[in-house]
């Protein structure tokens, strides 16, 4: 008997991201609080058992520029977890995932990490596959440095290339989100990056948990003007001269009440932390009047 049903795949916002060199291993080492929003896409899966062939995998979407095939995370992740599908007699599945995106591609939003973790948990849930938690955030690494904090509710120390995460305790937050139009891939910003700090000196690992610790504080004592203040990317510079968008919009938000804004990991998407749900709908609603996508809600405390 086929098994159905729906997974919820939450959107992410950087709080704060630093940085370091690039390591001999292709990766930046990095410290960034990952906070998971309302806003989400939903995944509709279908397994069917089958007596012969191979697992097959089949990956729609009701959004244009969505990809539907194994570059598409969703798919990969399905893949990753063919040795325990074997073991739970779904070897020889048919396996359908239509995504509903809500989520922008391509935005800073880590909405494809989403989906795969989404993937990676439900299927564990829902299918008895008996995978720990640390197994499935080894999964996850192995996907994307985002995907692991997917597979977590709330609020998220990352560490290391983002790998290593731990929760941490935060207060909901309201925020407003406006994507500037077009997309910004993500080795670009890092490469425009890398070329800026070139005469610079670059943090060490533990410098970077040091630069983060202030905002980790902040949201512990759940004050939201002390989390506001320890907002910030260390990617944001390089974004702004890849897409001249971003830095007109950040000025926008703190026009409509922000008490601050930032571009969420590798933009171009802007997030405005707002003091109220009342000032961020009135922001919202200015700003889609100006054509932006949008999105006004809250963060899922922790």
């Amino acid at each position: 008997m086929a098994v159905e049903w729906i997974e919820t795949a939450r959107a992410k916002v950087n709080l704060a991201l630093h940085v370091g060199g690039l390591r001999d291993d292709g990766y930046h080492p990095v410290a960034t609080v990952m906070q998971r929003l309302a806003l989400h896409d939903e995944l509709v899966i279908r397994v069917e058992p089958r007596s012969s062939g191979d697992l097959t995998i089949r990956i729609s979407a009701d959004r244009p520029g969505v990809p539907t095939g194994p570059e598409n995370l969703v798919w990969r992740a399905v893949e990753l977890l063919k040795a325990q599908l074997e073991a739970a007699g779904y070897g020889r599945a048919s396996v359908s995932i239509h995504i509903r995106k809500r989520i922008p591609v391509a935005a800073g939003l880590g909405g494809g990490s989403a989906d795969a973790a989404a993937v990676l948990a439900g299927f564990n849930r829902r299918l008895g596959l008996g995978i720990s938690l640390e197994a499935l955030l080894e999964k996850a690494a192995a996907l994307g440095s985002d995907v692991p904090a997917c597979l977590i509710d709330g609020a998220t120390l990352c560490t290391g290339r983002g790998e290593k995460v731990r929760p941490i305790a935060s207060p909901m937050l309201w925020w407003v989100l406006a994507h500037p139009g077009g997309r910004l891939s993500t080795a670009d910003v890092y490469k425009t990056f890398d070329a800026l700090r070139e005469a610079g000196t670059w943090e060490s690992e533990s410098d970077l948990e040091e630069a983060i610790a202030p905002l980790v504080s902040a949201l512990a004592c759940q004050g939201v003007a002390q989390v506001a203040r320890c907002l910030y990317n260390d990617l944001q510079e390089a974004a702004s001269r890849l897409h001249n968008g971003i830095a007109p919009l950040l000025a926008e938000m703190r026009a409509q009440g922000a008490i601050n804004a930032l571009v969420s990991g590798s933009g171009p998407t802007v997030a405005a932390m707002m003091p109220d749900a009342r000032t961020a709908r009135r922001a919202a609603e200015a700003l889609q009047g100006k054509g932006f996508w949008v999105w006004w809600g809250f963060s899922h405390a922790s």
